[in-house]
């Protein structure tokens, strides 16, 4: 038997900072607002969410994955606003050519193709963290990689501050989206030494310190925010991106494909496996049906 998480009028959305939104706090505002429902199989389980949401069209989102578990958001569609009066949160194993939906439930079938879990509160204090909290890494010129949390702070198309927790220092920077300038300015076919000067303007008016770029490694995006004085080579990063960087670089990751664009934890072993899959001539993903970056990388 497994357990499903219902919810009642809550909202993923904090507001608070990095300093103050903690599992305790996450745990306290969960206090009323959160049961646990038991299930055996995917048609109990579906039973069970039309008794609690009654008849409609169900909204599935992916909150959250790995290499090999995934949690799945459900709620009606009429109630896809930030704050849910209902909404379910199941975990479910990850199967070889998953579609990531519930498409291969098929209620006359009696062998059920989904393998279940029970969902526990630290799983659903981990979704909540996860959707405010982003896990990135900053890598160093000396070598060294820490695991730290970010957000980003856009104050308009060029320019924006990232708040970077590292080691329990928070820390922030300004910076430039040069990916955002160089699209403005893609057709006025500058020379190199042209755009050299609109950037040094730019950075000289705003102050920032840091420019942002990314780097595309196939099956994902890491977005790169590195000083734009440096003292020393970041061997690690310019290797990567094929161009020479200097000083510490922060380092979000990025899902792109399969209509699945948002923000994922990067961590230090995950950033290891996407330097080890930059380095392969002939890597080919094992789920063409949707990429799961964590799951392609385990397979690295």
């Amino acid at each position: 038997m497994y357990k499903f998480a219902l919810l009642r009028n809550v909202s993923f959305n904090f507001s608070k900072s990095m300093s103050t939104l903690t599992s305790d706090v996450v745990r306290e505002y969960l206090n009323d607002k959160l049961e646990f429902v038991s299930f055996n199989n995917s048609k109990e389980l579906f039973a069970s969410l039309q008794e609690i949401f009654g008849k409609g069209i169900y909204e599935i989102i992916n909150c959250y994955y790995d290499e090999s578990v995934l949690i799945q958001a459900i709620f009606l569609e009429e109630n896809s606003s930030e704050n849910h009066t209902k909404l379910a949160l199941v975990k479910r194993l990850i199967h070889e050519n998953d579609t990531y939906t519930f498409l291969e439930f098929d209620a006359a079938e009696n062998k059920d193709k989904y393998r279940y879990e029970s969902i526990t509160i630290n799983n659903i204090v981990d979704v909540i963290i996860d959707k405010n909290l982003n896990k990135g890494v900053c890598v160093c010129s000396n070598e060294q990689i820490d695991n730290i949390f970010y957000s980003d702070k856009s104050e308009s198309n060029e320019l924006g501050t990232l708040v970077v927790t590292r080691n329990g220092n928070v820390c922030e920077y300004k910076y430039l989206n040069l990916v955002n300038i160089m699209q403005e300015i893609s057709d006025k076919n500058l020379t190199g030494e042209q755009f050299a000067d609109i950037l040094e303007k730019k950075l000289n008016d705003s102050g920032a310190n840091y420019l942002y770029t990314q780097k595309d490694f196939g099956i994902g995006v890491l977005n790169c925010y590195y000083q734009t004085i440096g003292f020393s080579k970041n061997e690690i990063i310019s290797k990567l991106i094929k161009e020479e960087i200097t000083g510490d670089v922060i380092l979000g990751l990025e899902n792109k494909l399969n209509d699945d664009s948002r923000l994922l934890n990067l961590t230090k072993q995950t950033f290891n496996k996407i330097i080890k899959l930059s380095q392969l001539d002939n890597f080919k993903v094992k789920n063409e049906m949707f990429c799961n970056l964590y799951y392609e990388l385990a397979h690295v």
